[in-house]
């Protein structure tokens, strides 16, 4: 009803606006805010689309003069249904240049005002397309395993993806198919990353293989947002029963007694703590680049075990937060 309202009263609204123009084109020398410094924008008009990963934009704003301290520049929009200030620009002692952030909401013209200057906003539907580098897009991503890797057993699948504004948690589900994608199933996730921990949600999925059919197996997430249904990227990995045999397997916290070619110095000794929750009853303690955890991997030059082939090399981790960061492995 209010949205009706407002449509039916726009005509009179542009007319109360174009009167106000004119009112104060008459009366140049008046400052409409007085508290403001004298300042200027950088041009008379601009475009901005209405993109649901990127709601803050930025305004930049020029004052004629330099201050020995902080200054908050008051701004102000003709029609906040359309364009709402963020957060008034502050200019740095110092300094000339200040940045105001604004957020459009619909689509329409607007004016933002800092004293007797302003700049024409309009604001045009359409989602901007997201980086190069897939940041801030709501398209979600596979990040482990790598494709064509071979799978068994119970594993463990990583998906990540950037939140959009204000949404707590992203709507995903991983996809499993045949090599054509089809036949495939939703796993819903069994780990999801709190909002605490930033704006980009990791999930993961834990999907046993051993009742599948060796061969290839398709992977991919699936979003739901706004109504729409974004998928990942498929990632392909093969199903494989290995001979237990072929495998071979440490634990971390085990000192292989291996020396490092040009090492510098005797290799620290490893520390390890005893934890019944951890693999093997014990867990390495890896606080610094040395010690490091080290295991051979002895490939034979020849023989049914041997030779030239294709060889995996996977780690099973896991670890607490320290200094606002999770551990990574690189």
């Amino acid at each position: 009803m209010l949205e009706t309202l407002r449509r039916l009263f726009l005509p009179f609204g542009l007319v109360a606006a174009i009167g106000g123009a004119i009112a104060l084109a008459g009366d140049r020398g008046t400052n409409p805010n007085p508290t403001a410094p004298a300042c200027h924008f950088f041009a008379t008009s601009t475009e901005m689309p209405l993109d649901l990963w990127r709601p803050v934009r930025v305004v930049p704003i020029k004052v004629d003069a330099a201050a020995d301290e902080e200054r908050d520049i008051p701004v102000a929009s003709s029609d906040p249904y359309i364009l709402k200030v963020v957060q008034n620009p502050k200019v740095l002692p110092g300094q000339t240049i200040g940045y105001a952030l604004v957020h459009p909401l619909n689509a329409g013209l607007a004016s933002l005002s800092a004293g007797d200057k302003s700049i024409t906003i309009n604001v045009v539907q359409g989602d901007a397309a997201p980086d190069q580098a897939a940041a801030f897009g709501p398209e979600p991503r596979l990040i482990s395993p790598i494709a064509g890797a071979a799978v068994w057993g119970k594993v463990t699948i990583s998906v990540a993806a950037w939140r959009a504004p204000d949404e707590e948690q992203p709507n995903l589900h991983l996809r499993i198919g045949n090599e054509a994608g089809t036949g495939d199933e939703a796993v819903a996730p069994s780990w999801i990353s709190t909002i605490d921990k930033g704006p980009l949600a990791l999930e993961s999925f834990e999907v046993d293989f051993s009742g599948r059919s060796p061969g290839a197996c398709t992977l991919w997430a699936q979003r739901t947002i706004a109504g729409r249904v974004v998928p990942s990227k498929p990632l392909a990995v093969h199903i494989v029963r290995p001979d237990p045999a072929l495998l071979s397997a440490g634990e971390c916290e085990h000192d292989y007694k291996i020396v490092l070619p040009k090492q510098f110095g005797p290799p620290k000794a490893i520390k390890a703590t005893k934890d019944p929750t951890a693999s093997g009853g014990a867990f390495f303690d890896n606080a610094s680049t040395e010690p490091r955890f080290q295991y051979r991997v002895d490939v034979p030059s020849e023989g049914p075990h041997g030779g030239a082939g294709w060889y995996q090399v996977m780690l099973t981790a896991g670890g607490d937060e320290a200094d606002g960061a999770l551990p990574s492995v690189g």
